[in-house]
């Protein structure tokens, strides 16, 4: 299970939650939606997308995230990630699953908190 230390949120145009991982923050998992250009994707590719900075895997597709308390766990077409979210504010959280909530519009993936 990889310790997420911070996260980083925006919520403007595209829609990002990047979970920056332990030691030191220097490698991220990101998960972004860009809703204003989707209409230029075929259908099967308007959903959020999934990258490890650490290991660039190409296309990589959110299919699911599961936050039970302090454990995250993210689901792509390729990889299951395992997060510890103990670190994060409770404020932190919240703003993330708010983005979260907003990138599943559409029920493009499958977003529970437990």
């Amino acid at each position: 299970m990889k310790h997420i230390e911070f996260v980083h949120i925006e919520d403007e145009k595209d829609l990002v939650v990047s979970f920056a991982l332990a030691p030191g923050g220097q490698h991220s998992l990101t998960l972004l939606r860009s809703p204003q250009y989707e209409h230029l994707l075929p259908p099967e590719d308007r959903r959020p997308t999934v990258s490890l900075s650490s290991a660039p895997d190409g296309d990589d597709y959110l299919i699911s995230v599961l936050w039970q308390g302090p454990r995250v766990e993210v689901r792509s077409d390729k990889h299951v990630y395992l997060l510890d979210s103990s670190a994060l504010s409770e404020e932190d959280r919240i703003e993330a699953f708010a983005v979260l909530r907003k990138m599943a519009t559409g029920g493009v993936f499958h977003l529970q908190d437990g």
